[in-house]
Order: C-alpha cells, then structure tokens, then sequence
C-alpha cells in the first residue's frame, strides 16, 4: 500500500509531525459515521486508521489501522505500509491526501486536522523511553549543578577580592 500525501507542504520539509483527525459522515451508508485518524510519528514512520462510530453489526464498517515508513518525493509523501489490517487499505492498492491550507491534510474528502504532537511509536517501550528520559534529565541537573558551583567559586572569589579591596582603602 502506498499512501501519497500531495501536494508539497513546508517546501521539501513534509508534513509537520503530529496527529492529523477528522470525522466523515455516511461513508458507505446513511449512519455510517467514522473518524480517520493519521499520524506522522517522526520523519520516517507513521499510520493510518479508520475508528467506525457504529459497531459492524449494527451496520457500521470494520476499524482498521496500517503502519509504515514513509519518504518525502517533491510535491509527494509516499507511505510504504510494513504493518496492515485485515481490513482496510491493502498493498496493492494508493491511498491519497491531499494537503490543505495550514496544518491539514484530506483522505476521501474527509479534512483531517493537526491536533497534537506525536505519541511515542508502537514498537517503543515506555518503561524504556521513561528511563532514557529520567537519564537526559539527570545530566541536565548535573550539568547545572557544575554551573551553580563555578558561578558560586567565581562569585566566593569576587567577594573576597572586594573585601581585600576594602580592606585596603580602610588603611
């Protein structure tokens, strides 16, 4: 499956990263209420997937979500799908979206807007991604701690440099 995004947005750059959302009505049938639901995790990866308001069986459409990597070709995003549904989009088949004025995109006429920033990818681990953020944060106390410390030596030297200089103008 190959998704195109077109035409260029941030000129080369590729859509901004996020989650893009929309909401179409009566897709296959009057009722059939979904929301369409896209998101560029980082500037390789992202997914699409369909989230149906009804049920199957009370005559709504089957969810369905992809995922893949994606390139940026001029005008163009091409997503190439390395995970599919069992329904949905299949590997055979280009899925279109258009790009809109700011921060939006449109799949089968459907608007989806920018919404947020990117939650991690599914295949990162959150214990994981606490840990390398628990450790980015700890060097960055240690690396203000060393700041404290030079600033409070360099100002323990100006204070005593001051009161020597007054020492001096009292005699």
């Amino acid at each position: 499956l190959r998704i195109i995004l077109s035409p260029a947005m941030d000129e080369g750059q590729g859509p901004q990263h996020g989650v893009y959302v929309g909401k179409a009505k009566d897709v296959t049938c009057p009722g059939d209420h979904v929301t369409y639901e896209f998101v560029i995790y980082n500037a390789h990866r992202c997914s699409l997937e369909c989230v149906p308001e009804k049920n199957y069986f009370h005559g709504g459409q089957p969810p369905w979500k992809c995922e893949g990597n994606y390139e940026v070709d001029e005008e163009t995003v091409v997503m190439e799908v390395t995970k599919q549904d069992i329904t949905g989009p299949r590997r055979d088949t280009d899925v279109k979206l258009e790009t809109g004025k700011d921060k939006e995109l449109f799949y089968r006429k459907t608007r989806l807007a920018w919404v947020g920033a990117p939650p991690p990818l599914p295949s990162q681990d959150p214990v994981k991604l606490k840990k390398v953020q628990l450790q980015k944060e700890e060097e960055e106390a240690a690396r203000r701690k060393l700041e404290l410390e030079a600033t409070r030596e360099e100002m323990e030297k100006e204070r005593a440099r001051q009161e020597e200089q007054a020492q001096k103008e009292k005699e």
